[in-house]
Parts: C-alpha cells; sequence; structure tokens
C-alpha cells in the first residue's frame, strides 16, 4: 500500500478513532499494527474499508501523505481545467507539463487524452480547422461516449474564442 499506513495512523488519531473502531474485526490488532507502523501491507479490500471507516477518498489521502501537495498528473490535470480555453501560450504549457512527466517514463492515460485535447484546442485557436481537430480527439471521444463518464464535450464559438465545455456526469454506478 505504498506506506499509507503511517499516514492512516495519523488521520486515524487525528479524528479520535481507536484502532478496534476503524478495523472491526477484519485485523488482529498485531496485524493493524504492524500496517500502521509500515511494516506490513494489507488486503486492498482491507485497505478501502479503512478509507470508508475514516471518511477518506483515495485523492484526500494521497493529497496527505504527500504532505498536503497534489501528485504531479493531478497538479496537471488542475492546470488543465483552470486554463483559459483560448491562450495558446497556457494550452502549449499543459502540454509541456505533459511532455516533461513522460520524459521520465511515466504514462497517464489521463495526461495523454488532456494532451489530444489541447493540441486539439490549439488547432481550432490557430487554424479554426475544427474537423482536424476533432480527428485529435476522437479517439477521446469515443472512450467517454464508452464509459459514459462524461456526458457531453462540445466544440462552441464566441467572438472567436473557442471552448470546450465538459460536464461531468457521474454514471449510477460512481453515485
Amino acid at each position: 500500500m505504498s506506506n499509507y499506513g503511517g499516514t492512516i495512523k495519523k488521520i486515524r488519531k487525528n479524528k479520535g478513532y481507536t484502532q478496534k473502531e476503524v478495523t472491526g474485526n477484519l485485523f488482529t490488532q498485531a496485524t493493524y499494527s504492524n500496517f500502521e507502523s509500515d511494516k506490513s501491507d494489507i488486503l486492498s479490500t482491507n485497505f478501502m474499508h479503512l478509507l470508508l471507516q475514516l471518511q477518506l477518498t483515495t485523492d484526500e489521502l494521497s493529497y496527505i501523505h504527500n504532505d498536503y501537495q497534489f501528485n504531479k498528473p493531478t497538479e496537471i490535470v488542475k492546470s488543465f481545467f483552470l486554463l483559459p480555453y483560448n491562450n495558446k501560450t497556457e494550452i502549449s504549457k499543459v502540454i509541456s507539463s505533459i511532455d516533461e512527466y513522460h520524459l521520465f517514463g511515466n504514462r497517464n492515460i489521463v495526461l495523454e487524452e488532456l494532451r489530444s485535447i489541447c493540441e486539439s484546442l490549439l488547432i481550432i485557436e490557430t487554424t479554426g480547422d475544427f474537423k482536424k481537430a476533432r480527428e485529435k480527439v476522437n479517439k477521446v471521444w469515443l472512450y467517454i461516449l464508452q464509459i459514459n463518464f462524461w456526458k457531453d464535450l462540445k466544440f462552441t464559438s464566441s467572438s472567436k474564442k473557442y471552448k470546450i465545455t465538459f460536464i461531468i456526469c457521474i454514471s449510477n454506478k460512481y453515485h
């Protein structure tokens, strides 16, 4: 579990829970104590149980575990959603951040898809060629349709400023 035991312990104590309260009967006291001391790992199902007991998401745990900082992919995704979609310089910065992340041998499908979207935005901004831009994001669009996670992806035009509007619709399995 990537040495999350110590972080879980810190959160548990901060919330005022005992080991027994968060584990129920899933662990022996020794097993859980070893996990919190980063001496052993636990099954992923038990790990998810602990997160539920602590009312904690995996993103929140990761943020706390990383000294209250987002990991690089999360930072890049956040910068993407904050960028002005018609600003070539800012779009290029996001692409550069993605490329830099991949230079170190990291692979992240979400970042690859965001790169395609950024490239598409640049095509629209520089050439106005919606057909070419659509070809660039077609794979992403098909994936979105397939998983029914993102409901709508539209190119809209307003005073020569182009945007991609993302409306996130979490499917029933995420409710």
